[in-house]
């Protein structure tokens, strides 16, 4: 047989898979009945057939059983071995006679031995390699990984579980999630460790301690940080169905606490305060734009915003979007609706309502100078004059080009307002107009109102007022009187 084949072989052969691929991993089945016949299925195809009557002397003798189970896998090769170059095929049977025939390549009795060198031969040719295993159990020929094939074979519910998965955490947590885990695999071969590129890298609380470690003492990360990459590990491992340390919810990591412990006693703590915008600046902003800075539309584009993030008690990301517009969580034009005294801005989805719930927002008219009803209606209608056919699920916030109002666009249009009116715009961002509000209602309204406005469920809501000096004077005044 070899002979045959060196005379006829082009010489060209490439390196196997460094991994065995399991059959049913991807799609082989073969099997055999005693009585009715043999079959196989590979990717869509198949084949069935009754057992030939030029067969019978073979099947009716010690080794039938071996011959039986043999005689598929073997059909298989011939239809089917040109698709599985460079594999290292491990085939499953429930015979153990086949399996050691298999494995060893040879067998005492001429016909089997006939079918193994058609196997080698279609293998030699087709430049694949094969082994066997024993089945776990003979009374079921289910096992975890024909399983795994079944239920992936379904395209259309696989892809719905990829979705489904893909969408349990915000784009942005799924970005520094990645972020994480790209960090630690770049950890790890940078100090060596290599690993198949079908398998994830090896994961221990050793390994996670140095990679925290590096990220502190080499990346200059802060602990809040770190925590999310190692978050965005343990994500990775979930998603993709692996086990690792942190599947057994009883084994807590000690050693990897208390480094982070470490790390927030060592880190440099921040100087530079996030301060508010108070009533105050947001009248001085609303009065400078008034006047004119830049476009008319975007004058009073950053007005309404402006307002609208006060008196919302808003974060940034509530009412801009970071890249490009999505009206599934987004504000659009059908979100607002005008009342004779009020604004209902609905949001969809925030950081406090990852299950989109969704919540309405009542902005009620001031009857002052700064009314966000006045700004939202002075600007949805240059809005409509503007863009004459916007439909209903269109971006509401949109900029001069027409696209949604994008984070970077806000919030450097604001510091540039800010610098120029004389305030240090560097100690302000997006987030500033949640905590001015806090700030300012901390001192007229009562707790539980300031909760319900900014749609806190717990007290830190604290986190965000600002306690001037004189108000803390005021109170030691209050001591001695």
């Amino acid at each position: 047989m070899w002979y045959i084949f060196l005379k006829q072989w082009n010489c060209v052969s490439f390196f196997y898979d460094t991994f065995t691929t399991n059959a049913a991993d991807f799609e082989l089945y073969t099997d055999a009945a005693s009585t009715l016949g043999f079959g196989g299925y590979f990717k869509g195809h198949w084949f069935c057939s009754s057992w030939p009557p030029e067969l019978q002397n073979i099947l009716d003798s010690d080794m039938s059983m071996a011959f039986r189970e043999l005689y598929p896998i073997v059909v298989a090769a011939v239809l089917w071995g040109k698709h599985w170059t460079r594999k290292r095929i491990v085939f499953h049977c429930d015979n153990e006679s086949t399996v050691n025939i298999i494995n060893k390549g040879r067998s005492k009795v001429q016909d089997i031995m006939k079918l193994m060198r058609k196997l080698t031969w279609l293998a030699a040719i087709n430049n694949f390699t094969f082994s066997n295993v024993p089945e776990r159990s003979s009374g079921s020929r289910c096992t975890s990984h024909d399983l795994s094939a079944l239920l992936t074979r379904n395209v259309e519910l696989t892809n719905s579980v990829s979705c489904l998965l893909k969408t349990s955490i915000a784009p942005r947590t799924r970005t520094q999630y990645e972020c994480g885990y790209s960090a630690y695999a770049t950890f790890l071969r940078m100090t060596g460790v290599i690993w198949l590129n079908s398998d994830m890298p090896p994961l221990t609380e050793e390994s996670l301690i140095h990679f925290a470690t590096h990220c502190f003492k080499n990346l200059h990360l802060k602990c809040s940080t770190i925590k999310m990459y190692i978050c965005g590990i343990r994500y990775k491992y979930l998603e993709n169905g692996k086990t690792s340390i942190f599947s057994d919810s009883s084994d807590k990591l000690y050693r990897l606490d208390a480094l982070y412990r470490g790390i927030k006693k060592n880190e440099k703590k921040s100087t530079k305060p996030r301060l508010p915008i108070t009533f105050t600046i947001l009248k001085d902003i609303c009065q400078f734009l008034r006047k004119g800075y830049y476009t008319p539309y975007v004058d009073i584009l950053l007005e309404a915003a402006c307002v609208t993030a006060y008196f919302g008690f808003l974060r940034c990301g509530e009412f801009t979007v970071l890249h490009s517009f999505d009206s599934e969580c987004n504000v659009s034009i059908e979100d607002i609706r005008f009342f004779k005294d009020k604004v209902t801005f609905h949001l969809k989805a925030s950081k406090t309502d990852p299950f989109r719930e969704g919540v309405d927002i009542h902005l009620f008219a001031s009857g002052a100078s700064v009314c966000p009803v006045l700004s939202l209606e002075r600007y949805m209608d240059y809005r409509t004059r503007k863009f004459k056919d916007s439909k209903s699920q269109d971006a509401f916030f949109v900029m001069e080009n027409r696209k949604a109002l994008t984070r970077n666009y806000f919030i450097s249009s604001l510091k540039n307002i800010l610098a120029v009116l004389g305030y240090n715009s560097d100690l302000y961002n997006g987030h500033s107009f949640r905590i001015g509000a806090s700030t300012t209602a901390g001192s007229k309204i009562e707790d539980h109102l300031i909760q319900t406005l900014g749609r806190w469920s717990s007290q830190c809501y604290t986190r965000y007022i600002r306690t001037s000096l004189s108000t803390i004077q005021q109170a030691q005044q209050a001591l001695v009187e």
